[in-house]
């Protein structure tokens, strides 16, 4: 059951980030994509409860506790996530998104002062060089995506500590939040939050002047291409946050890694990204390092 819902996990995460990508080369604008995709996550929660296929527990003081800092990790993640997307290659963005043991390390040895071997902060090397060489090519560097891509990382290595403590720190079993209740509550507050910046970004041009796409763009197929996009985001969404409540930390961190290099692989074999020589070697070294900092995590 956990390998298929890893698998799971991959193949949305793939089709999930390559669909982004189309649906913003032809209408680049992230602050809508990430408004349509909370929009969306909780549509389709409040459509599995109507149907009986979860169970959603009654608004609370506690309830918006416990997901509203999540709500914020997820809007800031989302949308530097979408504006990486619409500047720089799904490529791109998941390999400066493998830098996050980076991230999830310092988090841990500053905030809760955990110490780790010397071999997982060398397995951090090979990491950072790699990434340095996935930038190495100036035509394909765009620094804005680089900033956005790695701001993204950090949000959400931070969110990921945050949320085992929430889906694991209840008084008493009825209290307790699952993963759907949490998907819910989080991208609920997510869209209601998002919706005063999204009018004044894109909302208010949409309302009067309807989706402006390019004429050569196919109206239907564009659409198709957002719906396909907000099925994929739900169903990564779920099993991400089904995962984190089945393993520790540190196992959810492991297969975040090696999902880095199943999107990368299912990008250039089945999208047709391309990847410069440099870059395939960065890429490489990237995969090392992961190989290196898990190895290196099994034997802490």
């Amino acid at each position: 059951k956990l390998g298929l819902l890893i698998l799971g996990w991959y193949c949305s995460s793939a089709f999930h980030s390559n669909y982004s990508k189309k649906v913003l080369k032809e209408y680049k604008h992230p602050v809508t994509m990430t408004y349509i995709q909370f929009m969306s996550i909780a549509v389709y929660n409040l459509i599995s409860h109507l149907l009986g296929f979860t169970k959603l527990k009654p608004i609370s003081k506690y309830v918006i506790k416990q997901t509203l800092p999540i709500c914020i990790f997820q809007i800031g993640g989302h949308l530097l996530n979408s504006y990486s997307l619409s500047l720089v290659s799904v490529n791109f963005v998941q390999t400066i998104k493998a830098l996050s043991p980076l991230f999830t390390i310092g988090i841990y040895r500053i905030i809760y002062h955990e110490k780790y071997s010397k071999q997982t902060y060398l397995s951090l090397i090979p990491l950072i060089c790699g990434v340095m060489l996935v930038c190495f090519n100036k035509s394909v560097f765009n620094i804005l995506g680089f900033f956005c891509a790695s701001l993204s990382c950090f949000v959400f290595a931070s969110q990921n500590v945050f949320t085992k403590k929430v889906l694991s720190n209840y008084k008493s079993k009825a209290e307790k939040l699952d993963k759907f209740n949490v998907l819910f509550y989080f991208s609920l507050q997510a869209f209601i939050l998002l919706t005063p910046w999204w009018l004044k970004v894109d909302g208010y041009n949409i309302i009067k002047n309807g989706l402006e796409i390019d004429d050569s763009v196919d109206k239907n197929k564009f659409l198709l291409n957002v719906f396909i996009n907000t099925v994929l985001n739900f169903f990564q969404s779920c099993f991400a946050f089904t995962l984190i409540h089945c393993v520790n930390p540190v196992t959810y961190s492991i297969t975040g890694l090696v999902k880095r290099i199943f999107v990368i692989l299912v990008t250039i074999t089945l999208f047709g990204d391309s990847v410069t020589f440099v870059q395939g070697i960065g890429i490489t070294i990237t995969f090392v390092g992961l190989f290196l900092y898990n190895n290196a995590r099994n034997h802490d």
